[in-house]
């Protein structure tokens, strides 16, 4: 699952390779990001929309042609805020270690638990037919288990990969 790729294998674009060196430098760094640094990520992303909420609307508009500002904030905008806020709140429980049953017939005096812990850098590709919600709510996800990303955005997309 994490076993690095063989490069040589896969022709990959110098400029993917290069922010994925990036990323994996970064994550190398601090492998296992704070509580602190979690939040600040997810509060930097919802700062970022709310800064731009505008420039996002039109990119979205402009990607569709024609698309209905009301239907872009009520059905990306706002449910990606909504799931960055969850993210936030529930943050501290989901890094937690978690018991699980072990069967005493089986291992007696024996204890299990699930430690979350981040994976490295995760990819995220987004179609174009929601690219708001399907790109920024896998990243609240993302960060908030404290991985990295690298987002690439459908070709469909002209404006919206500007954001």
């Amino acid at each position: 699952m994490n076993v690095p790729v063989n490069s040589r294998s896969i022709d990959i674009p110098t400029e993917f390779q290069s922010c994925f060196d990036k990323q994996r430098a970064g994550y190398l760094a601090t492998p296992e990001p704070s509580y602190a640094q979690r939040m600040a990520d997810l509060k930097a992303l919802t700062r970022l929309l709310k800064d731009n909420k505008d420039e996002l609307v039109a990119a979205i508009n402009a990607d569709y042609g024609n698309r209905s500002e009301f239907e872009t904030l009520f059905a990306e905008y706002f449910v990606v805020l909504e799931t960055i806020a969850d993210a936030a709140k529930n943050l501290k429980k989901w890094m937690k270690p978690q018991r699980r049953h072990v069967d005493f017939m089986t291992y007696p005096l024996a204890r299990n638990r699930v430690i979350p812990q981040p994976l490295g850098v995760v990819g995220v590709i987004v179609p174009w037919n929601f690219p708001l919600n399907l790109s920024f709510c896998p990243l609240a996800a993302i960060l908030a288990a404290g991985n990295r990303a690298m987002v690439k955005m459908s070709e469909n997309s002209k404006a919206s990969p500007r954001f």
